[in-house]
Parts: C-alpha cells; structure tokens; sequence
C-alpha cells in the first residue's frame, strides 16, 4: 500500500489539510471512501477545533483525473501529532517516536507541512502576534532540513508545502488559477509550478534547500495550500497520484516531472 505522511510544526494545520482532501466538493480529486462527515465528527470537537491525535493514519480510496484519464487511487494517509517534534515528548516517548520515524523513513512521499511566517501575513486577516518572525522560521527550516537529510534521504518524494497561503495573499482565487492543474491543458507545467512557488515563496531559505537537495537523489518540490483553496490543496495529492498509478503499470515515461 502506497503510503504518504504529513510531518511539520504543531499550528501548521497538517489535520485540517488532511481532512479537507476528504471533502466530496473536489475538482480532480473525489475521495470515494471514507466518507467525509463521518471522519469530520471525530477529528473535530463542537467548535470546529482539531481534537488532538484524532487523525492517525486514515486508507483512502479516490479516483484522480489524470492526463490517463480518470483512474483509481489507494494510498494511506498518515497524520503525525504537532508536538512529537519537541525534544522533551520524544523523551518521554521513546518506544512511540522510533515507530514514527520508521513509518517516515518508509513512507513513498514525505509532505513537509509549513505555516506561514509573521512578514508575509495579510495584516488584515490574522494577528500577526499568532505567529513567528522571518528569522525564525529559518531557523526552523533549518532544523527541518538536518531532520530530513538524516530521516528522509530514502523517501523518493519529498514535498514541502506552504500551508495557510490564503493568509498571505489578497487574492486566492488567481494564485490558484496561476497554478491550477488540469488533465489535458495547465498554464504551467509541473516543472515551472515548481519552479514558481521555489522562488516566490521560499526564497529565504534557498541556501538551504541547495543544501537539502545535493545530498539527496531525489529534489524537493515545492506546494502552496489552503484548505479554503480546493485547486490549492488537490495539487499534491494529484502529483503522487501520478507517481502512484506510473508506478503500479511499471511505465516510468509518465511520471510527471520527467
């Protein structure tokens, strides 16, 4: 069974994102089972609050329209818990944190959950109070990278993806038009998506993701996303889909950045 895990910060939102490709409104990505609603009534409280550990590892089963058509999907989906990355819960969670690791050093796809940083947060949109500086996001992302190299030189697909984009943005809906996929015809191409969001989004750590993608085989790519933003947040899942279905017919000539 293909299997994908999201990993980052606590705050980042890895459950909502994860809860939201369940959501039947898709575009190219329609989740058969599990159900929606049902999933929603356990993963969130009555205030519509993340409950804590609730998401765990959830099968799912899609169909994905790809340039093949429209085909059918199976993958795991693994939610790691926010604050497994502090030093004092791995501690005290030995036995736990070393099956997690074990689950990431053998997942197909690692997705890095991100959060915006306090400088390019719309002001009007959130208390900039609610989150970190530019210097410390680096700093973080630099503690992702050395994670990464040591956990993660095996996971073939490595996707980095800045979560809560429609806090920073005055208009969602045309960066997502910009990027949007489409089976038969995309603005761009996988390549220039990437290439777009690298350099429009992560620019302040480029010496780093040099770093990170010299001592691996295989380079990170790069994703921006939004709950709110349903092209947004379908665009990953649709990459390793391809991955996914190229790898299960053995014809390598599909993948997409190929």
């Amino acid at each position: 069974m293909n299997q994908i895990i999201c990993i980052g910060d606590r705050f980042a939102g890895k459950t909502h994102l994860c809860l939201e490709i369940l959501n039947p409104d898709g575009h190219y990505i329609k989740v058969v089972e599990p159900d929606y609603k049902f999933v929603k009534s356990f993963i969130l409280d009555d205030r519509g609050i993340t409950i804590a550990g609730a998401m765990g590892c959830i099968h799912i089963n899609f169909k994905a329209d790809l340039p093949t058509g429209l085909q059918t999907i199976d993958l795991d989906i693994i939610d790691t818990l926010g604050e497994i990355w502090r030093k004092s819960w791995q501690d005290g969670n030995d036995k736990r944190w070393q099956e997690t690791l074990n689950k990431i050093q053998t997942a197909d796809a690692v997705l890095v959950i991100l959060e915006p940083y306090r400088e390019i947060i719309n002001p009007e949109k959130d208390n900039l109070d609610h989150f970190i500086t530019r210097q410390q996001w680096i700093k973080k992302f630099e503690k992702w990278v050395d994670f990464l190299l040591k956990e993660c030189s095996q996971v073939s697909h490595l996707l980095i993806c800045l979560n809560k984009v429609d806090l920073c943005l005055i208009n969602l809906r045309e960066e997502a038009k910009k990027l949007a996929y489409a089976p038969h015809y995309q603005p761009l191409n996988w390549q220039e998506k990437d290439n777009y969001v690298y350099h429009r989004y992560f620019t302040p750590v480029q010496s780093q993701i040099q770093r990170l993608n010299q001592h691996r085989e295989n380079a990170a790519r790069f994703f921006v996303t939004s709950i709110y933003q349903r092209d947004l947040l379908e665009l990953p899942l649709i990459y390793i889909s391809s991955y996914v279905l190229a790898a299960s017919i053995a014809f390598p000539d599909e993948l997409p950045l190929s």
